[in-house]
C-alpha cells in the first residue's frame, strides 16, 4: 500500500509496504500475530525532503516565468505532476496524477520536465529517492 501524504508543495511522501498488516477498519478485521523477525514494514519519514534550489519562492518564480498557459480554452485548475528526485538531484518518471484536461495536463507536465536538478532529500545524512508531487495551478 501507498501513501502520499502531500504538504504546502507536496514535499512529504510516505511509503508504506505490507498490505495484510493493515486490516481495514470498516470489516473490525484484526491482523493475525506476528513476530517481530517476520515484519518487514518499510516506513520512511524523509528527514530532509528534496529542495529546488533557491527554496519555495524560487520554485514559484520557475514555474510563473516557464509556464505557458493554453490560449485554446480559459483553464482553471490545478494539475497534480509526481516525478521522481534522485540520490544525485537529477529528475526522472514524470507523470500527471490529477489533470484539469488537455493541453493543460500537458503544459504543467513540460515545466516539470524543464526544472533544474533539486537538492536530493537525506535519511540519516545519506541521499535517497523520493517521489515529489507538486499542484501547478492554472487560473485567468
Amino acid at each position: 500500500m501507498r501513501q502520499v501524504i502531500t504538504a504546502a508543495l507536496g514535499l512529504l511522501v510516505v511509503s508504506c509496504t505490507e498490505p495484510e498488516l493493515i486490516a481495514p477498519l470498516r470489516f473490525n478485521v484484526h491482523p493475525p500475530p506476528v513476530s517481530p523477525s517476520d515484519v518487514q514494514l518499510e516506513c520512511v519519514f524523509i528527514e530532509s525532503p528534496p529542495t529546488f534550489p533557491g527554496g519555495h519562492e524560487a520554485l514559484d518564480d520557475f514555474i510563473k516565468r516557464n509556464l505557458e498557459y493554453p490560449k485554446a480554452r480559459r483553464w482553471e485548475g490545478k494539475v497534480f505532476v509526481a516525478f521522481i528526485v534522485d540520490k544525485d538531484g537529477s529528475l526522472s518518471d514524470f507523470e500527471v496524477l490529477k489533470g484539469i484536461g488537455q493541453p493543460a495536463d500537458e503544459k504543467a507536465l513540460d515545466v516539470v520536465k524543464k526544472m533544474p536538478a533539486w537538492s536530493p532529500g537525506h535519511q540519516t545524512g545519506t541521499p535517497v529517492r523520493m517521489r515529489m508531487v507538486i499542484p501547478i495551478r492554472f487560473s485567468l
